[in-house]
């Protein structure tokens, strides 16, 4: 059994209780979390829930937040939280009751804001960019769509991840160095409780670049330009 207990002298905490015989009460069991605005503490804890991994997800109500407790046996351990105080998304004014359905979708209520939000707890990336073709020194962009909020983002090439791309849309410069290969991208998107999902992976092909090789006189005349190589071209008039 898991009792909050919302205020008092004590404080606030969140605590199991364990019944060692059907005919003898309850005795206290694990203190998951204490009382404080910190992390991992809480101010007038309401509703709880197990989402399909057995993470414990607490409305802590006057922090205004959301927080999630891993589980393994009794031992319980912080590992993120979301929200703020107010009334846009992702935002609380005391969170209150929990539900989690079947798609894994939490639903808060909110009784101060008269509300319900819906907020998706593991990442479904519900489309990517199609793969590329392209020359070198030039940008090229990619674009992951993830179902849900409070989602991170990272973009990894060929299994290492590019530092300072952390957003949903990722916009990469191919060097000439890279003319004639071929690169692999993936997105992890990770959620509050730290499960990942990684997209398919988007194919970057880099055209060789053009070879030009001049054929002429010494004298003022006419000489040709042949060009070899893929891609497009741009013809010269000389």
């Amino acid at each position: 059994m898991y009792a909050t207990r919302g205020s008092g002298s004590n404080g606030s905490f969140l605590q199991t209780f364990t019944k060692i015989d059907d005919n003898l009460p309850y005795v206290p069991g694990v203190t998951i979390a204490g009382s404080g605005t910190g992390t991992g503490l809480l101010q007038t804890p309401q509703g709880i829930v197990f989402d399909k991994d057995d993470n414990l997800i607490v409305a802590d109500a006057n922090n205004y937040r959301i927080q999630v407790f891993t589980t393994s046996g009794l031992n319980y351990s912080y590992a993120s939280k979301t929200g703020s105080y107010g009334s846009g998304k992702d935002q609380f004014n005391t969170c209150f009751a929990l539900c989690i359905d079947n798609n894994n979708l939490l639903y808060v209520s909110e009784s101060t804001n008269n509300r319900i939000q819906i907020m998706a707890l593991q990442p479904n990336i519900v489309s990517l960019s199609t793969s590329v073709t392209t020359c070198g020194k030039t940008w090229v962009s990619f674009d992951v769509s993830a179902a849900g909020s409070n989602f991170t983002y990272q973009c990894v090439k060929d299994g290492a991840a590019i530092a300072n791309e952390t957003s949903s849309g990722i916009n990469f410069y191919v060097p000439s160095s890279l003319s004639g290969t071929s690169l692999t991208f993936n997105v992890l998107v990770t959620d509050l409780i730290g499960a990942t999902a990684t997209s398919t992976g988007i194919k970057l092909t880099v055209n060789p670049e053009p070879i030009m090789n001049f054929t002429g006189e010494s004298r003022c005349g006419d000489f040709a330009v042949s060009i070899s190589g893929t891609g497009n071209a741009t013809k010269l008039s000389l």
